[in-house]
């Protein structure tokens, strides 16, 4: 197997593996923070108090699920860009004789 069909593998291995539950995380945390501004939207004095209880209450797995689906676009990145090795020409056929030494 060459580098970019293993490169690939992990790829696909990391989607499920760090992508599927990262977007479950993002869900999940931001619906928690959404929940600490519901009535508190209206006074701006407040978001801070709403942001800080917010996180405390797990809105902080949006930023860590973010960073989790991060890791296979990265990885896509990567594999987009390694180049497949082409050989280089000798000069010589496959299909010719060998020259017998001189």
């Amino acid at each position: 197997m060459d580098k970019k069909k293993v490169l690939l593998i992990i790829c696909i291995i990391t989607v499920f593996l760090c992508g599927c539950p990262g977007i479950g995380l993002i869900i999940d945390g931001s619906l928690r923070l959404g929940n600490a501004f519901v009535g508190r939207i209206q006074d701006p004095g407040m978001w801070g108090q709403a942001l800080a209880e917010g996180m405390g209450n797990l809105g902080f797995l949006a930023c860590i699920g973010g960073l989790a689906v991060l890791v296979p676009v990265i990885l896509m990145i990567i594999w987009l860009m390694v180049r497949k090795q082409k050989p280089k020409p000798s000069g010589v056929s496959g299909a010719d004789p060998i020259p017998p030494p001189s």
